[in-house]
């Protein structure tokens, strides 16, 4: 079995600077202004992006232009505007990138003209109205089924809140918009965990009601409200944040324009991210039935074989090989399509890296936090081969740092047979040269 060369591992991970300041972590910057108006589990920490803005600037007056071709929630478009540099992000959830444009509104709002046309929108939407949901899938009961994601007063609030938002939100929609969408969430009989949306233990108990709703929308409202009011964004530095598939997106970007990328892509876990956004990407619209859903599979980076993607794969590595070789001798995988997710990963990262390259200045950087996998007791060092794939594209490594280690899954912890699991996230800083 393929066995990872420890002395190229101490080189690199040896007291790194950047261990333990939790920038995989996205659980402080949830609780700051304006990132908390959606929490993002896969997010990474603002801390990142700050760090990487320090390292790079060479002057204090410099502003720079930074890049974000897995954008999320906009962690670093945000960051990048509140600190006053320029950004270009790219996010190929129609429902996430709507998130990172509210989260980077600019200027300052009139407090009186937000509450009037809040108190108008929840005046107007007291009736509720019919859900185009109800009765699709299990968004609602009904169809003999014995659990659904909303109860039909909350689906039927939502329904006339959102027009009531189109008809008095004026200026502030999309801010309501998103705060009827995260309402709608916190409503909901199930929630995220892992790979899936999983029944709360509790939901029949909890009985959510269209009044939970309106009590939830009218208080992310304010928090909006509050921290536009306290931290207002300047016109000048507002993202410009693109809807779409980043291998074909970064091609229509200007050249020789980006000093810094910082981002976080889909880590190697098999999550389909599609679905688990699912509610979501349906209350606000984003999709209207299950075949536009598998339009955004589709578009994702192949981390997962939840779709039938391309088979097509042309990155290769020395790295690599050994690898796929284990994966396709192991007799414990989940999924006989494990060895081509893995190749075909790696070839659609190779892929950004080619087109990043001419986007960037000289001497320009790449962050890129990423976490290694393992199948099947084989451990897949994806911070290693990315840092090839890249290097294939052109960049030069100035490091991979580990930022922490990862606790394995119990049937991996067997597979490995090691009470130590090699599984780490790690943060990879690369060049322009």
């Amino acid at each position: 079995m393929y066995q990872h060369d420890n002395n190229i591992e101490n080189k690199y991970f040896h007291e790194s600077k950047f261990a333990a300041k939790g920038f995989h972590n996205f659980e402080f910057t949830s609780q700051l202004p304006r990132h908390s108006w959606y929490y993002l589990k896969e997010g990474f920490s603002a801390s990142l992006v700050e760090e990487a803005i320090t390292c790079k600037l060479t002057r204090a007056d410099q502003k720079l232009h930074i890049l974000e071709p897995f954008c999320g929630t906009g962690t670093t478009p945000l960051t990048a505007a509140l600190t006053g540099h320029f950004c270009t992000a790219i996010e190929v959830n129609p429902f996430l990138a709507f998130t990172a444009r509210v989260k980077t509104i600019t200027g300052r709002w009139h407090k009186m003209g937000f509450l009037s046309n809040l108190d108008k929108v929840v005046s107007s939407s007291f009736r509720g109205k019919h859900s185009h949901l109800e009765g699709f899938s299990t968004f609602t009961e009904g169809n003999s089924l014995s659990k659904w994601l909303f109860n039909r007063s909350v689906l039927r609030r939502f329904s006339s809140l959102m027009e009531a938002i189109d008809s008095f939100g004026g200026v502030y929609s999309d801010a309501m918009k998103l705060s009827a969408i995260v309402a709608a969430y916190n409503c909901c009989n199930a929630k995220r965990d892992g790979k899936a949306l999983r029944y709360k233990p509790n939901w029949r108990e909890l009985r959510y009601s269209g009044k939970d709703l309106i009590r939830q929308f009218q208080l992310h409202a304010l928090t909006i409200l509050h921290d536009i009011l306290e931290q207002p964004i300047d016109h000048e530095f507002k993202p410009a944040i693109h809807t779409g598939d980043s291998r074909a997106e970064l091609s229509a970007l200007e050249d020789g324009k980006f000093d810094l990328v910082v981002t976080s892509p889909p880590y190697l876990n098999s999550f389909d991210y599609s679905d688990i956004y699912r509610p979501e990407l349906f209350l606000g619209e984003y999709v209207k039935d299950n075949k536009d859903l598998w339009q955004i599979r589709l578009a994702t980076v192949r981390s997962h074989i939840q779709a039938r993607w391309s088979d097509e794969v042309y990155f290769q590595s020395a790295q690599l090989t050994p690898i796929l070789e284990d994966l396709n001798k192991s007799e414990s995988l989940w999924h006989k399509r494990i060895p081509l997710m893995v190749r075909a990963y790696f070839d659609d990262m190779w892929k950004i890296f080619k087109a990043i390259k001419p986007k960037m200045r000289k001497n320009g950087q790449v962050w890129m936090v990423v976490s290694t996998s393992a199948y099947g007791g084989v451990h897949i060092p994806v911070d290693f081969i990315v840092a090839d794939a890249a290097h294939q594209a052109g960049f030069s490594l100035d490091g991979i740092h580990r930022l922490r280690h990862l606790r394995a899954a119990g049937q991996q912890w067997k597979q490995f047979k090691t009470k130590t699991p090699p599984l780490r996230e790690s943060l990879i800083i690369m060049r322009n040269g």
